[in-house]
């Protein structure tokens, strides 16, 4: 694989740094591409498999570009958190728990905004009543309050355009 060509793209060069974030436990293997060609002799669905993961992978990055672009800090914080709640949290006594250990700094390196400005909004989110970060992930008291503030904060931003 030269470079250029999709095996290439997918494996990148030795000198380049790898870097990986995690939302839960996981195993991280390498391979060369003379072993994922190997295994795609083997079954070449793989094939398939890999190109479908790179185009989902592209496309969480492409959206990602658009929201840094579109969206404030705070906005990007604000869906990073509601949408977790939509997809791991558990419904209990009123409220959605996430037990997702994301710390600041995580949560700075997903959405791309300073570790401050998490900080920031993670205490506002707190003093309004609508969540709050606790040692094992987050509590969302009203997710229905947070949506609502992720839309007038979009219209905001809209109107300062």
């Amino acid at each position: 694989a030269g470079p250029g060509n999709l095996l290439g793209l997918l494996f990148g060069r030795k000198d380049e740094p790898t870097y990986v974030t995690a939302l839960e436990s996981c195993t991280i293997c390498f391979f060369t591409g003379e072993q994922i060609k190997a295994v795609c002799a083997h079954d070449p669905d793989v094939i398939l498999e890999l190109l479908h993961n790179n185009i989902q992978k592209t496309g969480y990055f492409m959206s990602q570009l658009a929201s840094r672009k579109w969206f404030s800090a705070d906005i990007r914080i604000l869906q990073l958190i509601y949408h977790i709640a939509l997809e791991r949290g558990i419904y209990r006594d009123g409220r959605y728990e996430v037990n997702i250990k994301l710390t600041q700094k995580t949560i700075s390196e997903i959405t791309g905004v300073h570790f401050v400005t998490v900080s920031r909004c993670l205490k506002q989110l707190k003093e309004m009543g609508i969540a709050e970060k606790v040692k094992n992930g987050f509590i969302i008291h009203d997710l229905e309050r947070l949506n609502q503030l992720i839309e007038s904060r979009m219209i905001d931003s809209k109107e300062e355009v």
